[in-house]
């Protein structure tokens, strides 16, 4: 995703900002303004006269703007970042993360904050303005799924900053909700508990090599679990909450056929047995066909892990095929029986 992994990371929080943060927020905009002058409509000088009264006003919370922040271990905020217009057209604005923390997850984790909340409200769409001479910053968002629309426009601090271009995202993940489960698009902000579902060796009995994986490996995953080309189609990763507490993730990935997606899902241990794994499955299949106008949707695992096979049957998948994966994993016990296929096709699905 253009940035590099980097362990110190872990001790960076995203929140959002509340009205009595208004002196920590006063303090992060005096060193925006101080390292990067050219980069906003505002001056340190200026910004350093105004009354207290000004920055709790600022602070104030209200329905159209929200704003993430990065806290460090020590409690100093790290940066942060605007979403406006949220009753109309969410804007990403005032964006701005401490030197030593560029080119890590910081931007990538803040922005997944704002991404979120806006798709809670309904809102597929984002757009933004990126300084034309700011290289990294269209950099970054281009990796995040941002497009160019080709308009711009005048940037306050011309000829210095140069003119604005607009960026627009579109994030077509719905969030989905069933009996018991609400699945929402998966971001970073949802890391900690992926890897606390891929640390347990249960979970992993039967993928990849066998074995937990550590923090590093699963953020290194994460690049693939937000593609935001699959975003942009609908597809994607989704997170799963029962009244708030973490149960897994669903996948419906594009492959290579036109018209073809991949299901999986992973759920925690205490969540197995209760027919949740079913619950995600059916609702990204529904989602699939009937949203996404998939045509075919498939499903694999090992020949011998007879609870995801289950969980295929019952969704109304048909066993197609088995085969011998060859991975750059070291086999693990029960691979020698090789892996499954199922498949399910959207006309065979109508009455499921």
């Amino acid at each position: 995703m253009g940035e590099d992994l980097d362990p110190a990371i872990d001790a960076v929080s995203m929140r959002w900002q509340h009205a009595e943060d208004w002196q920590q927020a006063r303090d992060l905009r005096l060193r925006m303004l101080a390292t990067d002058p050219a980069a906003f409509g505002d001056t340190w000088a200026a910004a350093v006269a105004r009354p207290a009264s000004w920055w709790q006003q600022r602070a104030t919370e209200c329905p159209d703007r929200r704003t993430g922040v990065a806290i460090d271990a020590d409690g100093i905020w790290q940066g942060s970042m605007t979403v406006v217009n949220l009753d109309t057209e969410p804007t990403v604005v005032a964006v701005w993360i401490a030197p030593q923390l560029r080119g890590r997850l910081v931007a990538r984790q803040l922005f997944d904050l704002l991404r979120g909340h806006m798709l809670e409200l309904g809102h597929d769409r984002i757009r933004l303005t990126v300084q034309e001479t700011n290289r990294r910053g269209i950099g970054f968002w281009r990796t995040v799924g941002f497009v160019p629309t080709g308009r711009r426009e005048p940037h306050p601090n011309d000829p210095p900053g140069g003119e604005e271009l607009e960026f627009v995202l579109r994030d077509a993940r719905p969030v989905l909700t069933t009996r018991r489960l609400r699945l929402v698009p998966l971001g970073h902000h949802h890391l900690a508990d992926l890897t606390a579902l891929d640390a347990d060796p249960a979970v992993m009995r039967f993928l990849g090599d066998g074995r937990p994986r550590s923090a590093a490996e699963v953020a290194s995953r994460m690049a693939g679990r937000t593609d935001p080309a699959a975003a942009a189609r609908g597809l994607g990763y989704w997170s799963a909450f029962e009244a708030g507490a973490f149960v897994g993730w669903g996948l419906l990935m594009p492959t290579e056929v036109a018209g073809e997606a991949e299901l999986g899902y992973r759920l925690r241990p205490e969540f197995w047995g209760r027919g949740l794994a079913t619950e995600i499955g059916a609702a990204l299949i529904d989602h699939g066909f009937s949203t996404v106008g998939l045509r075919t949707i498939l499903a694999q695992t090992m020949a011998v892990n007879s609870g995801s096979r289950a969980v295929m049957a019952k969704l109304g998948m048909r066993h197609i095929r088995t085969f011998t994966w060859e991975g750059p994993e070291q086999p693990i016990p029960g691979s020698e029986h090789g892996e499954v296929e199922y498949r399910l096709d959207r006309d065979a699905a109508t009455g499921r």
